[in-house]
């Protein structure tokens, strides 16, 4: 009869549901992500803005400067020579640097820009270290805010930086070495910190801007670490664990989310893991794959991004505002990154400014969604989820202004501002002060209040009520 036919059917169904039931097992978990996204301090290259070159002076100088346009081994530009007519032209204002033109066919004469063969001379000095000013700036920032994170009881997860040498740095010199100054950091960042370079954060600049910015091309990790070591007389506390195999020279802040989420985020800690660490060759290719080199900031959040790989897949989620991040009943993992101002103003400032002053900090939060599906005896599947904050990110510490202490540069400032071309022969400095004396930059940021902490961060609440 049909009533017994259906009642077998029926039965099968449950059969088939409690099967499935008993062979897979589903867990999901949300972590809270706060990035303190700090700029780098200033660094030798953006020493150059305040550039001023006598015309009697630029023979003798375009040497140099032809030697720094060929050391770039991928730039392009190893025959390329310098237009002696042109020679170097003062700088116009106090955030332009002097231009030189490269001759080379490939590029327009006489015009500026993507394509055009006059460039600023700061573009040609190849991944510039920190001044010996902001050397020194950094350690007072980092101290301060150290400071705060303790007063609040917020303890770092994770120190990195984009691969650029002047951002490697910040992050020491902000993030561990306060802590061996006399500062008491047990609370904030423990013993043994040690800075993560990570791939997707290296400095571009702004479409359209230039045709050539070797001060944004990273040098490889073991060039950078002898530089070091012949500026600090020490190996520095890094962990180049993702130098060789990532893209160093990329700017890429949506494949920068998807690396975070599923190769950095489940390592951190044991309370507050996500998810199980993706297999990085089969990521790695899936990213590629499904996001551009580039990424317009225009496009961001416009759609939904959606990729897989064998065993896993990333997507991203809807945005979020401060006080749903804040209500969300979820562990909390805090993260700080040096990076740079061209992405920090595209993606977290709506693309107009004002960029963070050298040694500022913004907040920038995500919730990472991670579930994973585990079958009797088979391989788990992983599914992450990133969202993140929606509008402008709130200023966490400010910093004397950049433009203030470039104008009040003096020659033990940037002692060590020397290769590829020394630059004080380019920029009118300050005299009068010796190695062992105080400059106008050094006290800039000694001065009291020099790195406040905003009103909204200076409770316990930490801006939850933006």
């Amino acid at each position: 009869p049909a009533w017994a036919i259906r009642l077998v059917t029926a039965f099968a169904a449950l059969q088939t549901l409690a099967c499935q039931n008993a062979t897979l097992h589903q867990e999901k978990r949300l972590v809270k992500v706060r990035l303190f996204w700090v700029r780098h301090g200033l660094s030798c290259s953006n020493a150059l803005h305040t550039c001023m070159v006598n015309p009697s002076e630029s023979e003798e100088l375009l040497g140099d400067l032809e030697t720094a346009l060929h050391e770039d081994p991928e730039g392009g530009f190893g025959d390329a020579s310098l237009n002696r007519t042109y020679g170097i032209e003062a700088s116009q204002g106090i955030d332009e640097a002097c231009t030189v033109q490269v001759e080379d066919s490939r590029l327009r004469e006489g015009e500026t820009g993507e394509g055009g063969a006059i460039v600023s001379i700061h573009h040609l000095y190849m991944d510039p270290a920190l001044t010996d000013c902001s050397r020194r700036q950094s350690v007072i920032a980092g101290r301060s805010f150290l400071s705060w994170l303790r007063s609040v009881g917020i303890r770092l997860d994770f120190v990195g930086s984009s691969f650029l040498q002047r951002a490697v740095e910040s992050a020491v010199a902000m993030f561990v070495e306060p802590c061996q100054g006399g500062l008491n950091c047990s609370s904030v960042v423990g013993e043994g910190v040690t800075v993560t370079p990570i791939p997707y954060m290296t400095e571009r600049s702004m479409s359209g801007r230039t045709s050539i910015q070797a001060d944004n091309v990273p040098r490889d990790s073991k060039a950078q670490e002898r530089i070091i070591e012949e500026l600090y007389g020490r190996r520095l506390p890094i962990d180049n664990r993702y130098s060789a195999r990532w893209p160093r020279r990329e700017q890429q802040f949506e494949k920068f989310k998807a690396f975070f989420a599923t190769q950095v985020l489940p390592r951190l800690g044991n309370e507050n893991r996500s998810g199980i660490t993706a297999p990085p060759e089969a990521f790695k290719t899936a990213l590629e794959d499904a996001l551009p080199e580039e990424m317009d900031y225009l496009d961001h959040g416009k759609g939904s991004i959606d990729f897989s790989w064998a065993g896993g897949s990333y997507a991203t989620g809807a945005g979020f505002s401060k006080i749903e991040y804040h209500d969300l009943d979820a562990p909390e993992v805090n993260i700080a990154i040096v990076g740079h101002s061209t992405m920090m103003v595209e993606y977290c400032l709506e693309g107009v400014g004002p960029k963070p002053s050298n040694n500022g900090v913004i907040e920038k939060l995500f919730v990472v969604e991670a579930s994973t599906a585990r079958g009797d005896g088979g391989a788990p599947e992983m599914r992450t989820i990133m969202r993140e904050l929606a509008g402008r990110c709130a200023t966490v510490m400010d910093a004397p202004s950049s433009g203030h202490v470039r104008t009040h540069l003096a020659e033990a400032d940037v002692a060590t501002c020397t290769s590829p071309f020394n630059i004080s022969k380019y920029i009118r400095l300050d005299g009068g002060a010796g190695p062992s004396q105080s400059t106008a930059c050094m006290a800039s940021s000694e001065a009291e209040g020099a790195y406040p902490i905003q009103p909204d961060f200076q409770r316990v609440g930490v801006g939850k009520e933006l």
